[in-house]
This record gives C-alpha cells, structure tokens and sequence, in this order.
C-alpha cells in the first residue's frame, strides 16, 4: 500500500485482500479472552468508520441502510438467524467476487468503497 522512510530504514506497508473468516466451529475453539479482544477492536473499527461516513455523505444513497432489530428468541432462534447470517456473509463474498470480476473486466470502471457490518449477539439484563 505504501513506503515511507521510518527511523533510517524503509517501512512498507500492506493492505490485506481477503478477509480472515472463521467459521461457527473454529471461532468456538478459541479463547474467550482472545474473541472478546479482537470483538473489541472489531467494533471500534465499526464505529469509527460509520461515523466518518455519516457527515461524509456515507449514508446520503437511497440504498444506505442502518437498521437495529432486537427481540427475544428461543434457542432455536438463536441458531436460526446464527445460520442466516452466515448464508448472508458467503452471498457477500459472492458478490463482491463477481463486482471484483466485472470492475476487472471494465478496466477504469467507477466501484463505490461499501462496508457491511452484520451482528449477533446477547444483549446483557436490562434493570427493571
């Protein structure tokens, strides 16, 4: 992505092309302490670039979503919107894969920096 001179030597910098995914069964097996703490820095990440967006016109195109949806689900639909979203997630891939193919194809071609940021999670006890 970039050189810069840095302490009397060359500083290179890279911009990752693939996202790390895991999936279900392999983000079980990691630590607790180690999913909070890249959850953590996930969420920062989210926040910051959704408020830079936002008076940046992020959110000016009729097709700008931002929606929040909470509810209460019984085990199973837990696991069915878990299973949902993870459908979700690989039809993103595709499509940025296929956006990826046609920009390719039409050298020059305009392509829009888009962000997705799908979530689940447990909301803690709210007081009564």
């Amino acid at each position: 992505m970039g050189t810069r001179q840095r302490r009397g030597a060359l500083e290179h910098s890279y911009r990752a092309i693939a996202s790390p995914w895991l999936d279900a069964e392999q983000w079980a097996q990691l630590p607790a302490s180690f999913r909070r703490q890249t959850l953590a820095r996930t969420l920062l990440d989210i926040v910051a670039d959704a408020s830079g967006a936002g008076p940046a016109g992020g959110f000016d195109e009729p097709e700008a979503q931002i929606t929040r949806i909470s509810f209460e689900l019984d085990q199973q639909g837990w696991q069915d919107v878990a299973a949902l979203l993870d459908r979700t997630h690989a039809s993103l891939q595709q499509i940025h894969a296929d956006s990826a193919t046609r920009a390719g194809e039409l050298a020059g071609a305009p392509t829009i920096t888009s962000e997705v940021a799908l979530m689940l999670f447990r909301r803690p006890p709210q007081p009564t």
